[in-house]
C-alpha cells in the first residue's frame, strides 16, 4: 500500500541502477538462505515502471500483493504490453506512442528465408499479418520492425540455437526489441486461416511504406531520444504541434515511421495541409476545439478493464459533445478543397454521429448519469435511471433533512450562528459531526458538557455530536452503503453497454487524430521564420528531384543558428550520383541529412 519491495538479483539491478548505489540493499535472513532486498517509493516506483516499459527494453515487470508467505501476481507489463500499468505511466503525461508486440516464424528453404509475422497493437485493438521472403541480414524484417514501432518479439526458442538466425537477433538488437522465447508449438497454424479471416481486416503490405533501418531512423533524428537538446532536436519534436490528448501525438509518431509512397495519397494529404494553411479560421476553429478532445482510443480500451468506471464513459459523452462544433467548423469552409474535406471528414463525421450510432451513446449517458454532480467532480448514476435508486435517494434526502433540521435546532441551543459559528461537517472518522472554534467553546462549555459528546479537541476546533445527530448519521451511512452497492450495479451495465459502442469512438478516434496531425503539419508550415513550401510530386520512376534554397528543418530551428540555404538537383540519367567535398566541420554531412529529411517530409504532407 505504502511501498513496494524488490528482491534478489532483480534488488541488486533496482539499486546500482536507480539508486546508484548498493547502500540501498538490506539482507533478508542470513547464510544460504539470505537474500538481496531494496525498499521503493511509490514515486520511485513509477519513475522505474516508465523507465523499464518505455525506455528500456531489456525487462518485464511483475508486481505482487499480499503479506507474509500468501502473495498474488497482480500485475505483468512488458515494454510491448503495458496495459496493466496504464494508469501508473500515463498518470500525468500523455501516451505518445502505440507499443506493438510481433511473433515471428522464419522458414528457410532452398536458400530461400520465408518470414511469417503477426502483429498486435493493443492501444488500437489492433492485429495484422504478413508473409515475405527476406535476405540473410533480414533486412525486410527490420524494416518491418521499424514501420511497426516494435516493442517486443516472440520467437520459437528453437531459433537460438540456428546459426542462420544470427543476423535477425542482431537486428532485434538494434531495433531495441525485447526478445521473448516461447515453445515452437505455440507456432502452430492449423485451423487458424479461418479466424484469421473473420477478426484481421487486411494484411500489412511492405511495399505501402518506405521502408526504413534502425540506422537510418538514428542518423536522421526522427524520433525523440533522451538525449535531445531540445525538443527540435528530432523531427517527432518538431514537427508535434498536436493539440489532442495523445491520438495526435501516436498517429504522427507512427506517420514518421511509415512514410507514404503512393503518390494519390501524398497529394491527398498535401491538398488536406494546403486547405489548412490557407484558411487560418478553419484551421484555429478545429484547433479550439480539438483541444477539449480526451484521449478517446485510450477511453474505449479502458472501459473493456474489469475495474472500469464511470470516468471514462463521462470523458467520453464530453468528447462526443464536442463533435458537432467539429462538424459544423468543417461544413463553413467554402474553399479549394471543400469537396476532399467533406468526402475525408465531414461525411464520416455525419455518418458515426447519427441517432443509431454516437447519439444514442449521448442519449444512453443522459439518461443515466447525474450531470449535475460533474461540477462537483463526483460521477454519480442519475437517482431516476432505476426505481430502487430513486427510493434508497429519496431516504437519503429525507435524512439529510433531519439532519439539516437538527443542526438549525443545535444552533438555537447553543445561540450560536448556523455555518457561521456551528458548521456541520461529514467525515470519514465520526461520520457527522458538529464543530466549533475553541473561541466559542468557552461560551457554551457548560450546555456542551451536559447535553453533548465532545469527539475530538483540536487547535482548529472543537467536534461534537449528540444521541439523535448520532443515530440519524448511522441510519445515513447505512443508507449510504445500500445506494452505493445498488449504484454499482448500475454502473456496471452503463459501461457495458458503453463499451458496445466501441466501433463507433475508435472511427471517431482515428478521424479526429487524422484531423490533429495535418493541422500540426500546416502550423509548422506558417509558423516557421521562413515558411514551408508545397512541393510538385511525381511517382518514382519519373521526374528528378529538383530543390532550391532548401534548408534542414531542425538545424534551423536551433538558438543561434542562421542557417544557409543550399540548392540540389538531382537529374535522373545525368547527376544521380554526387560526391561531396569540403574541410571538416564543413557542413556536408548536414547537407546530406538535409536532402533526405526534405524527401521524408515530403512523402509525409508538404514541406521543402
Amino acid at each position: 500500500q505504502d511501498y513496494y519491495t524488490v528482491h534478489g538479483e532483480n534488488a541488486t539491478f533496482i539499486a546500482r541502477t536507480y539508486y546508484h548505489t548498493t547502500t540501498a540493499l538490506r539482507q533478508l535472513s542470513s547464510g544460504s538462505e539470505g537474500i538481496s532486498s531494496v525498499s521503493v517509493s511509490k514515486n520511485m516506483f513509477e519513475a522505474i515502471a516508465r523507465d523499464l516499459l518505455l525506455e528500456r527494453t531489456d525487462h518485464t515487470l511483475e508486481l505482487y500483493e499480499g503479506s507474509g508467505s500468501n502473495w498474488n501476481l497482480t500485475k505483468t507489463g512488458t515494454p510491448g504490453n503495458v496495459g496493466s500499468f496504464e494508469d501508473i505511466l500515463f498518470a500525468n503525461n500523455d501516451m505518445q506512442d502505440s507499443p506493438v508486440t510481433v511473433a515471428l516464424f522464419p522458414v528457410f528453404r532452398e536458400n530461400q528465408c520465408t518470414v511469417g509475422l503477426g502483429f498486435v497493437d493493443m492501444t488500437k485493438r489492433k492485429l495484422g499479418t504478413v508473409e515475405f521472403l527476406d535476405d540473410s541480414q533480414f533486412t525486410n524484417t527490420e524494416s518491418v520492425l521499424v514501420a511497426l514501432g516494435c516493442k517486443e518479439c516472440l520467437l520459437p526458442v528453437e531459433c537460438g540455437r540456428s546459426t542462420e538466425l544470427k543476423a535477425l537477433y542482431n537486428s532485434l538488437s538494434r531495433c531495441n526489441v525485447l526478445l521473448t522465447e516461447r515453445k515452437k508449438s505455440e507456432f502452430k497454424s492449423r485451423d487458424l486461416v479461418q479466424d484469421l479471416g473473420r477478426i484481421i481486416r487486411g494484411k500489412y503490405n511492405l511495399d505501402n511504406y518506405m521502408r526504413l533501418d534502425s540506422a537510418a531512423v538514428r542518423a536522421l533524428n526522427v524520433l525523440e531520444s533522451k538525449t535531445d537538446l531540445n525538443k527540435n532536436f528530432s523531427l517527432f519534436g518538431l514537427m508535434n504541434r498536436t493539440c489532442t490528448a495523445g491520438m495526435g501525438k501516436r498517429l504522427l509518431n507512427r506517420w514518421l515511421k511509415q512514410p507514404l509512397l503512393d503518390v494519390h495519397e501524398i497529394i491527398c494529404r498535401l491538398d488536406l495541409v494546403q486547405a489548412f494553411v490557407e484558411d487560418a479560421e478553419l484551421r484555429q476553429g478545429l484547433r479550439q476545439h480539438l483541444k477539449r478532445i480526451s484521449d478517446i482510443e485510450r477511453l474505449t480500451h479502458a472501459l473493456k478493464k474489469k475495474t472500469a468506471n464511470l470516468a471514462p464513459v463521462i470523458k467520453l459523452y464530453q468528447s462526443s459533445i464536442r463533435l458537432p462544433y467539429i462538424r459544423d467548423v468543417l461544413e463553413n469552409y467554402e474553399g479549394q478543397f471543400s469537396s476532399l474535406i467533406r468526402k475525408k471528414y465531414s461525411e464520416p463525421l455525419n455518418f458515426w454521429m447519427d441517432e443509431e450510432r454516437l447519439n444514442k451513446f449521448i442519449a444512453l449517458v443522459e439518461v443515466s448519469v447525474d450531470l449535475d454532480q460533474l461540477e462537483n467532480g463526483e460521477y454519480m448514476i442519475s437517482p431516476g435511471y432505476d426505481p430502487n435508486l430513486a427510493a434508497l435517494k429519496n431516504e437519503l434526502t429525507a435524512i439529510e433533512q433531519q439532519i439539516n433540521d437538527l443542526h438549525k435546532k443545535a444552533a438555537n441551543d447553543l445561540d450560536l450562528s448556523l455555518d457561521k459559528a456551528l458548521k456541520l461537517e461529514k467525515g470519514t472518522q465520526f461520520g457527522h459531526a458538529f464543530r466549533i472554534t475553541k473561541k466559542e467553546e468557552q461560551k457554551v462549555r457548560k450546555k456542551l458538557t451536559n447535553h453533548y459528546i465532545v469527539l475530538e479537541t483540536r487547535k482548529d476546533g472543537i467536534k461534537f455530536t449528540n444521541s439523535k445527530l448520532k443515530k440519524l448519521g448511522d441510519q445515513y451511512q447505512k443508507l449510504l452503503s445500500d445506494y452505493t452497492s445498488c449504484q454499482k450495479g448500475i454502473v456496471a451495465r452503463v459501461v457495458d453497454t458503453s463499451a458496445t459502442f466501441s466501433e463507433v469512438f475508435e472511427a471517431v478516434a482515428a478521424i479526429l487524430a487524422e484531423i490533429d496531425v495535418l493541422l500540426s503539419f500546416a502550423d509548422l508550415a506558417t509558423s516557421c521564420p521562413i515558411p514551408y513550401v508545397r512541393p510538385d510530386i511525381t511517382p518514382s520512376d519519373q521526374g528528378d528531384i529538383i530543390l532550391e534554397g532548401s534548408r534542414h528543418p531542425c538545424v534551423e530551428a536551433q538558438d543561434g543558428v542562421n542557417f544557409i540555404p543550399n540548392d540540389c538537383k538531382l537529374v535522373r540519367g545525368k547527376s544521380w550520383f554526387q560526391i561531396i567535398t569540403g574541410p571538416n566541420m564543413g557542413g556536408k554531412s548536414t547537407f546530406i541529412r538535409q536532402l533526405k529529411i526534405t524527401s521524408y517530409m515530403t512523402d509525409l504532407h508538404q514541406v521543402v
